[in-house]
Protein backbone atom coordinates (compact mmCIF):
# COMPACT_ATOMS: atom_id res chain seq x y z
CA UNK A 1 0.00 0.00 0.00
CA UNK A 2 2.82 2.39 0.78
CA UNK A 3 4.36 1.93 -2.69
CA UNK A 4 0.99 2.41 -4.40
CA UNK A 5 0.27 5.55 -2.37
CA UNK A 6 3.64 7.03 -3.32
CA UNK A 7 3.01 6.40 -7.02
CA UNK A 8 -0.48 7.89 -6.78
CA UNK A 9 0.87 10.99 -5.07
CA UNK A 10 3.71 11.30 -7.57
CA UNK A 11 1.35 11.15 -10.57
CA UNK A 12 -1.28 13.45 -9.07
CA UNK A 13 1.17 16.33 -8.70
CA UNK A 14 1.58 17.12 -12.37
CA UNK A 15 1.86 20.50 -14.04
CA UNK A 16 0.90 20.65 -17.70
CA UNK A 17 1.68 23.59 -19.90
CA UNK A 18 -0.94 24.80 -22.32
CA UNK A 19 -0.90 22.84 -25.61
CA UNK A 20 1.89 20.56 -24.39
CA UNK A 21 1.94 16.81 -23.79
CA UNK A 22 5.00 16.94 -21.51
CA UNK A 23 4.65 16.04 -17.84
CA UNK A 24 6.25 18.10 -15.07
CA UNK A 25 6.56 16.80 -11.51
CA UNK A 26 7.32 19.03 -8.54
CA UNK A 27 10.83 18.38 -7.20
CA UNK A 28 9.85 19.51 -3.70
CA UNK A 29 7.13 16.84 -3.44
CA UNK A 30 8.80 13.78 -4.95
CA UNK A 31 8.21 10.58 -2.95
CA UNK A 32 11.18 8.26 -2.40
CA UNK A 33 9.99 5.36 -4.58
CA UNK A 34 10.23 6.99 -8.06
CA UNK A 35 13.67 8.36 -7.16
CA UNK A 36 14.81 4.93 -5.97
CA UNK A 37 13.56 3.21 -9.12
CA UNK A 38 15.24 5.75 -11.38
CA UNK A 39 18.59 5.53 -9.57
CA UNK A 40 18.38 1.72 -9.47
CA UNK A 41 17.76 1.37 -13.21
CA UNK A 42 20.54 3.84 -13.97
CA UNK A 43 22.99 1.98 -11.72
CA UNK A 44 22.14 -1.42 -13.24
CA UNK A 45 21.72 -0.60 -16.94
CA UNK A 46 22.82 3.01 -17.68
CA UNK A 47 20.05 3.03 -20.36
CA UNK A 48 18.27 6.32 -20.89
CA UNK A 49 15.51 4.78 -22.98
CA UNK A 50 14.48 2.39 -20.21
CA UNK A 51 14.35 5.16 -17.59
CA UNK A 52 12.32 7.41 -19.90
CA UNK A 53 9.83 4.59 -20.53
CA UNK A 54 9.37 4.08 -16.78
CA UNK A 55 9.02 7.85 -16.40
CA UNK A 56 6.27 7.99 -19.03
CA UNK A 57 4.49 5.19 -17.15
CA UNK A 58 4.64 7.28 -13.97
CA UNK A 59 6.86 4.81 -12.09
CA UNK A 60 10.22 6.57 -12.13
CA UNK A 61 11.74 10.03 -12.30
CA UNK A 62 13.11 11.20 -15.62
CA UNK A 63 16.62 10.52 -16.88
CA UNK A 64 17.55 14.19 -16.54
CA UNK A 65 16.34 14.12 -12.93
CA UNK A 66 18.52 11.05 -12.25
CA UNK A 67 21.57 12.86 -13.61
CA UNK A 68 20.70 15.93 -11.55
CA UNK A 69 20.51 13.86 -8.34
CA UNK A 70 23.81 12.14 -9.13
CA UNK A 71 25.43 15.51 -9.78
CA UNK A 72 24.09 16.98 -6.54
CA UNK A 73 25.37 13.97 -4.57
CA UNK A 74 28.82 14.34 -6.13
CA UNK A 75 28.93 18.04 -5.35
CA UNK A 76 27.94 17.37 -1.73
CA UNK A 77 30.76 14.81 -1.41
CA UNK A 78 33.25 17.35 -2.77
CA UNK A 79 31.96 19.98 -0.31
CA UNK A 80 32.31 17.59 2.61
CA UNK A 81 35.85 16.70 1.52
CA UNK A 82 36.82 20.36 1.51
CA UNK A 83 35.31 20.81 4.98
CA UNK A 84 36.76 17.67 6.62
CA UNK A 85 39.94 17.32 4.48
CA UNK A 86 39.34 13.56 4.19
CA UNK A 87 37.28 11.28 1.95
CA UNK A 88 35.35 8.63 3.88
CA UNK A 89 31.80 7.20 3.90
CA UNK A 90 29.18 9.24 5.70
CA UNK A 91 28.19 6.32 7.94
CA UNK A 92 31.57 6.27 9.70
CA UNK A 93 31.43 7.55 13.29
CA UNK A 94 33.66 10.02 15.10
CA UNK A 95 35.81 8.88 18.01
CA UNK A 96 36.15 5.19 17.11
CA UNK A 97 39.31 3.20 16.54
CA UNK A 98 39.42 2.60 12.78
CA UNK A 99 41.59 0.24 10.75
CA UNK A 100 41.97 -0.08 6.99
CA UNK A 101 42.76 -2.88 4.56
CA UNK A 102 44.28 -1.94 1.20
CA UNK A 103 44.57 -4.27 -1.77
CA UNK A 104 45.12 -4.09 -5.51
CA UNK A 105 42.27 -4.53 -7.99
CA UNK A 106 43.55 -6.10 -11.21
CA UNK A 107 41.25 -7.02 -14.08
CA UNK A 108 42.76 -8.65 -17.15
CA UNK A 109 46.30 -7.38 -16.49
CA UNK A 110 47.73 -9.26 -19.50
CA UNK A 111 45.78 -7.11 -21.96
CA UNK A 112 47.80 -4.93 -24.31
CA UNK A 113 45.19 -2.15 -24.40
CA UNK A 114 43.98 0.17 -21.67
CA UNK A 115 40.32 -0.46 -22.57
CA UNK A 116 40.37 -4.16 -21.71
CA UNK A 117 42.39 -3.97 -18.48
CA UNK A 118 41.89 -2.19 -15.19
CA UNK A 119 44.23 -1.56 -12.28
CA UNK A 120 43.14 0.16 -9.11
CA UNK A 121 43.27 0.08 -5.34
CA UNK A 122 40.48 -1.02 -3.01
CA UNK A 123 40.35 0.38 0.54
CA UNK A 124 38.12 -1.14 3.23
CA UNK A 125 37.59 0.70 6.53
CA UNK A 126 36.66 -1.11 9.75
CA UNK A 127 35.54 0.58 12.96
CA UNK A 128 35.75 -1.13 16.35
CA UNK A 129 33.07 0.09 18.78
CA UNK A 130 32.76 -1.20 22.33
CA UNK A 131 29.97 -1.29 24.89
CA UNK A 132 31.16 1.96 26.45
CA UNK A 133 32.37 3.74 23.32
CA UNK A 134 29.86 3.73 20.46
CA UNK A 135 31.25 6.74 18.65
CA UNK A 136 29.56 9.94 17.55
CA UNK A 137 27.20 9.76 14.59
CA UNK A 138 28.07 12.02 11.69
CA UNK A 139 25.50 14.04 9.79
CA UNK A 140 24.35 12.52 6.52
CA UNK A 141 24.95 14.67 3.43
CA UNK A 142 22.02 16.91 2.51
CA UNK A 143 21.51 17.17 -1.22
CA UNK A 144 20.98 20.73 -2.39
CA UNK A 145 18.62 20.70 -5.37
CA UNK A 146 20.00 22.59 -8.34
CA UNK A 147 18.57 23.34 -11.76
CA UNK A 148 17.95 20.07 -13.68
CA UNK A 149 19.69 21.37 -16.80
CA UNK A 150 22.82 22.32 -14.85
CA UNK A 151 25.06 19.24 -15.06
CA UNK A 152 28.39 20.71 -14.00
CA UNK A 153 30.28 18.84 -11.29
CA UNK A 154 32.35 20.63 -8.69
CA UNK A 155 36.10 20.21 -9.08
CA UNK A 156 38.04 18.24 -6.50
CA UNK A 157 40.96 19.99 -4.78
CA UNK A 158 44.32 19.69 -6.48
CA UNK A 159 45.84 17.75 -3.57
CA UNK A 160 43.24 15.01 -4.14
CA UNK A 161 43.56 14.73 -7.91
CA UNK A 162 47.34 15.22 -8.15
CA UNK A 163 49.56 12.85 -6.17
CA UNK A 164 53.24 13.71 -5.92
CA UNK A 165 55.65 10.83 -6.60
CA UNK A 166 57.40 9.30 -3.60
CA UNK A 167 60.91 8.31 -4.71
CA UNK A 168 64.13 7.92 -2.74
CA UNK A 169 66.82 10.07 -4.31
CA UNK A 170 69.67 8.11 -2.76
CA UNK A 171 70.73 4.49 -2.61
CA UNK A 172 71.53 4.80 1.09
CA UNK A 173 68.55 6.46 2.81
CA UNK A 174 68.94 7.91 6.28
CA UNK A 175 67.00 5.42 8.43
CA UNK A 176 66.59 6.44 12.10
CA UNK A 177 67.61 4.01 14.81
CA UNK A 178 64.86 2.11 16.60
CA UNK A 179 65.21 0.82 20.13
CA UNK A 180 64.70 -2.96 20.26
CA UNK A 181 62.95 -4.18 23.40
CA UNK A 182 64.21 -7.36 25.09
CA UNK A 183 62.08 -10.48 24.63
CA UNK A 184 59.37 -11.07 27.21
CA UNK A 185 59.84 -14.31 29.17
CA UNK A 186 57.10 -16.84 28.52
CA UNK A 187 55.85 -19.45 30.98
CA UNK A 188 54.75 -22.43 28.87
CA UNK A 189 53.15 -24.22 31.83
CA UNK A 190 50.95 -21.22 32.66
CA UNK A 191 49.81 -20.92 29.04
CA UNK A 192 48.92 -24.63 28.87
CA UNK A 193 46.94 -24.42 32.12
CA UNK A 194 45.00 -21.38 30.86
CA UNK A 195 44.19 -23.18 27.59
CA UNK A 196 42.88 -26.20 29.48
CA UNK A 197 40.63 -23.98 31.62
CA UNK A 198 39.17 -22.38 28.52
CA UNK A 199 38.44 -25.79 26.99
CA UNK A 200 36.72 -26.96 30.17
CA UNK A 201 34.41 -23.92 30.06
Amino acid sequence: MLSVSQLVRYNLIIQRRVRSTSLYHSVDREPPLPIYIGLLIHARTRKRGLIDKMYNLGVSVSYDRVLSISKDLGNEVCSRYEAEHVVCPANLRHGLFTTAAVDNIDHNPTSTTARASFHGTGISLFQHPSKNVLGEKRDMPEVQHSHPKQKTMAQLPEDYTSILPAVLHTKEPDVPEVAVLPPVPCDADAISAAALQDNER
